[in-house]
């Protein structure tokens, strides 16, 4: 376990209204009337369904472990998320995040708000997720398109009494989520316009000590640190990029610690109930390097393993050197196997993060094509014109099928892309949704899922290992940087 501590104390004054129960004679009557109280937060974000150890990391079971040997008042603590709980390795998205969420149960999470994942599935599946989960999800800047209010299975905040100390959590979704084919129900307001309408709220019912979790990147969440601060919060938990971020502004403590359950953040706070002080005493980060793990959680994950086996452990084919993620082979056969189903398309485009992790050498089975390409996108067929396509990929990371941009825009047989021709393009239907509709409005959606055409093409060629997968893939990059643009948002185990 590496252990890294941001050495600083923050000794902040302020004066509180607390809510108590009266004594008879009108003064307030605390369990610990004039002594402090140690209150304990451990967040964690983007954990994505990252339940099983994976390269040095411990995985949820291990995540647990370290819980276990660290929390020494589990009344005192509460366990947070940034969202983007499920969406991930086949064992939580196969599953549509069911595996997950019991695995958080058992991890004893209080609340999460909504990553932009939740919503990869469709709202009725979403919602059945929430309704499994033991903890609150909390989105302040979340409404129903028909009623304009935050929806019956989320809240603004919560609060939890830890011992007469009153902690109130704010949730905010990442506003971004707008733009998901799935979230057509939904809206997502500004960050400064929630807090301003709901802090004031979650206040007026006598929280001491406000705390607010969010899943937006800390570089984004940055533009509002002033209201924030002048809000009074003393920890703002950020999420979304997968990166590592710590800082304080002002009197208000922000981490991010990094995705896939690597790593979580402490922070320890102490509430003097004699002088209504707070102590921010400092923040933490662990990494889930531990060779401990949970017997509970290993139960769950091993339950659910046995689940994917049963389900996807098919093998299809034969790799003999592993694809990382970000392997210009591994892009060109995923998408150039749609223009194999799709005869009438002339390119295939994909936006980068859709592939979300490489395939290991050996037997390939469907459980790593799922967890490679893990949301339940379809194919979708449009027509552009040459000019409206170059300035499209100029404007986006694209992942290519059937043409190349290095060296000039042209097909794989050669042929320029020419300005004022037109162009068959298969896409996915959240792609086209949420950026390409523009482009042509009489798009079709094709049904086709698209992960069929790759599964379909490996087991076309009957790979073995005498005979494998290798020697029919196409290494050549097709972008001078698609592949080299998120290094550190798509930085994926290999298992």
């Amino acid at each position: 376990m590496h252990r890294w501590a941001i050495g600083f104390l923050l000794i902040i004054g302020i004066s509180c209204f607390l809510v108590g129960c009266k004594d008879e004679d009108g003064g307030c009557v605390y369990p610990n009337e004039s002594g402090p109280v140690d209150i304990t937060i451990i967040y964690t974000t983007d954990e994505h369904g990252w339940m099983e150890p994976a390269g040095d990391y411990a995985g949820a079971a291990g995540m647990m472990a370290m819980w276990d040997q660290s929390i020494t008042n589990p009344a005192h603590t509460l366990i947070l998320s940034g969202g983007d709980n499920w969406t991930g390795p086949a064992i939580s998205t196969w599953f549509n995040g069911r595996s997950m969420i019991q695995v958080m149960n058992a991890m004893n999470y209080n609340a999460t708000t909504f990553g932009n994942h939740e919503f990869d599935c469709t709202p009725d599946t979403m919602i059945a997720r929430v309704q499994q989960a033991d903890f609150t999800f909390l989105a302040a800047n979340l409404k129903s398109v028909t009623t304009d209010t935050i929806p019956s299975f989320a809240q603004a905040y919560k609060i939890w009494d830890i011992e007469g100390v009153k902690v109130g959590v704010m949730g905010l979704a990442n506003a971004e989520t707008a733009s998901m084919e799935n979230v057509t129900e939904f809206t997502f307001g500004p960050y400064n316009e929630a807090l301003n309408t709901y802090t004031p709220l979650m206040m007026a019912e006598g929280v001491d000590i406000p705390l607010l979790i969010t899943h937006v990147p800390f570089e984004e969440i940055q533009a509002d640190s002033a209201l924030i601060s002048e809000l009074g919060y003393h920890f703002v938990g950020c999420g979304h990029s997968h990166e590592h971020h710590d800082a304080v502004f002002g009197n208000t403590i922000y981490a991010q610690p990094l995705k896939f359950m690597e790593e979580y953040a402490e922070v320890s706070i102490i509430w003097d109930m004699g002088t209504s002080d707070v102590t921010l005493k400092n923040i933490t980060f662990f990494t889930n390097t531990t060779s401990d793990s949970d017997s509970t959680i290993c139960a769950i994950v091993d339950y659910w393993q046995a689940q994917t086996d049963s389900a996807l452990g098919k093998e299809i084919g034969y790799l003999q050197d592993s694809l990382s993620w970000n392997s210009p082979a591994l892009a060109n056969m995923f998408f150039d196997s749609w223009l194999i189903v799709e005869e009438d398309a002339d390119i295939a485009l994909s936006n980068v993060g859709s592939i979300r992790t490489g395939i290991n050498a050996g037997p390939i089975t469907l459980e790593e094509i799922v967890a490679m390409a893990p949301y339940d996108n379809t194919l979708t067929m449009l027509t552009v014109t040459g000019d409206s396509l170059i300035a499209f990929i100029e404007r986006n990371d694209m992942y290519l099928g059937g043409m190349s941009a290095v060296g000039g825009y042209h097909l794989l047989n050669g042929n320029a892309i020419v300005d004022s021709l037109e162009y068959k393009v298969v896409t996915t239907d959240y792609l086209y949704t949420s950026d390409m509709s523009q482009m042509d409005p009489n798009g079709y959606n094709t049904g086709m899922a698209w992960r069929e055409p790759l599964i379909s093409w490996i087991q076309s060629l009957n790979t073995t290992e005498d005979s494998p997968l290798d020697q029919h893939l196409d290494y050549t990059a097709r972008t001078d940087t698609t592949y080299l643009v998120l290094p550190k948002l798509f930085e994926h185990h290999q298992r």
